[in-house]
């Protein structure tokens, strides 16, 4: 449980980076502003003004980044509360949540339409899902794994049907990392956990 100063003190770790950029940022936007309105250029400080939303806006998504990751490390501690595969999977889940929104809010500012962007991206992600079906099943296993839990890292598994067993070294995204009896690294795809049968021995 943390305490009132632990916890002031991972406020500052967190903010005092993404304020400091952020202050500088604003300090010579002001300054910028100031020289054109001296020397009668208002167009270039309107042309700069663009540029330091965005710098808000990225300050903001650093902030929620390391927001995100104090927040699992608190988690880390508690693992009775979430596990460290499921604290994994949304970390990463956060992590592109705050890059998609965070950059579709900087083609807001620069006025590009994301419309015919999305319209693109759609045609082109069925393309891509297309040609990379085994990736994302690999990914989908892989968010499988990290929901139902089957296993954790450092159980040891038998998978009768390949004929492995071992303790599990790793649980990714697209791999699952399992020490066979002979000390060898055995590296098999997510996918395979949707119909292969597992035998949990840790949890006899």
């Amino acid at each position: 449980e943390l305490s009132p100063h632990s916890l002031t003190a991972k406020i500052d770790v967190i903010l005092l980076p993404p304020l400091k950029v952020l202050f500088l940022s604003m300090v010579a936007y002001y300054v910028l502003s100031v020289g054109a309105s001296k020397l009668s250029l208002e167009d270039v400080a309107s042309s700069v003004r663009p540029f330091v939303h965005a710098s808000v806006i990225l300050c903001m998504a650093w902030t929620s980044m390391r927001w995100k990751k104090e927040l699992l490390l608190g988690l880390k501690y508690h693992p009775k509360m979430i596990s460290m595969g499921m604290s994994h999977t949304i970390g990463k889940i956060l992590s592109m949540l705050i890059f998609i929104l965070t950059v579709l809010i900087l083609l807001q500012i620069f006025h590009v339409d994301i419309w015919p962007l999305l319209a693109f991206g759609g045609i082109g992600a069925a393309a891509v899902g297309f040609a990379a079906k085994d990736v994302i099943s690999n990914f989908c296993g892989g968010l499988m794994l990290s929901i139902t839990r089957p296993f954790h890292i450092g159980e040891q598994i038998l998978l009768p049907s390949l004929s492995i067993e071992g303790p599990v070294e790793e649980i990714g995204w697209y791999l699952t990392v399992i020490r066979d009896k002979d000390k060898r690294a055995v590296y098999l795809p997510n996918a395979i956990f949707s119909s292969a049968l597992v035998i949990n021995t840790a949890r006899m």
